[in-house]
């Protein structure tokens, strides 16, 4: 028999219509060999998700509710507690998969000996689709991973169970930015392969975490303390992330968030001509969001 991949979703006040389009789409997988956990970060809204899921009918589906609304990455590592999978995959509850990730994903890893393996996304957003495919070979993603997420978010891959538990899980204490974290880590100790093809759709929502300014903020500051060793050796790297909180600011933050970041991009020792290009960006997405053309 084929080896077990647990998937875990993690849930957290979303609509049964919307967690069940993404447990469907692991359904239909042509990997003949899942189990699917479901976690949900404390509901408020009783049975209503549990009696959506009974009515699958499907064994391979456990159910679990946190007792306290205790966050996403604490309700992913609970759910790969309970994995009996060799291999472990996660999907957030507002994406999907194509049918044919699991056993695209699984085959390269075998194939490669490799401890995690991602391929790239389509982010639907403002009526349009846009693919990310993997922009970095694979032997140079460590510590490149480091300057910016080059693998994408937390539903993008597959690893070992083993990889992902010597790794250390999710770090429950980011704000944001916690598969980049643990992406950095499992590249750190872990070889890592990707596939030139999209099998992840990411569709932008009002409530993802990614859509708070404060929490993003907080996410990439927390990278640049953990990390301080690969930022001092790779100031590429710093001057990158410290112009993507500015360009977050110019399109989301006060004129105090801008003047903060501005001079923490100045400190990291960037130069006008690099700031310039995204600010620049964020300018035009804030007027096309005034305008109602675009969601910020």
């Amino acid at each position: 028999m084929v080896p077990l991949v647990s998937v875990v979703i993690t849930t957290y006040k979303r609509s049964a219509e919307i967690l069940i389009r993404a447990i469907d789409s692991v359904r239909r997988q042509t990997y003949g060999n899942i189990e699917i956990i479901v976690v949900n970060d404390y509901p408020p809204s009783g049975n209503t998700l549990a009696d959506a899921i009974n009515g699958l009918n499907d064994e391979r589906i456990s159910y679990y509710v946190n007792e306290t609304n205790s966050g996403a990455c604490f309700s992913r590592n609970f759910g790969a507690g309970k994995a009996e999978g060799e291999y472990l995959a996660f999907l957030d509850d507002d994406d999907t998969w194509d049918p044919e990730k699991i056993e695209k994903h699984v085959s390269l890893i075998e194939k490669t000996n490799a401890g995690m393996v991602y391929a790239g996304m389509r982010r639907h957003q403002n009526g349009r689709i846009r693919e990310d495919l993997p922009g970095v070979r694979d032997d140079e993603l460590y510590p490149l991973i480091a300057k910016w997420n080059y693998i994408g978010g937390c539903s993008v891959p597959v690893m070992r169970k083993n990889v992902f538990n010597e790794a250390g899980g999710f770090d429950e204490s980011f704000p944001s930015a916690q598969d980049m974290d643990l992406w950095i880590r499992i590249c750190q100790k872990s070889k890592v392969a990707s596939l030139n093809e999209c099998y992840t759709n990411y569709y932008y929502s009002d409530e993802a975490i990614t859509r708070n300014l404060y929490r993003q903020l907080a996410g990439f500051d927390k990278l640049v303390e953990k990390y301080h060793y690969i930022y001092k050796e790779n100031a590429d790297y710093l001057i990158h992330i410290r112009c993507i909180e500015l360009m977050l600011c110019v399109e989301k933050g006060t004129s105090a968030d801008i003047k903060k970041y501005y001079n923490n991009c100045q400190n990291a020792g960037c130069s006008i001509g690099r700031v310039l290009p995204y600010v620049t960006k964020a300018v035009v997405k804030r007027l096309l969001s005034k305008a109602k053309l675009w969601k910020l």
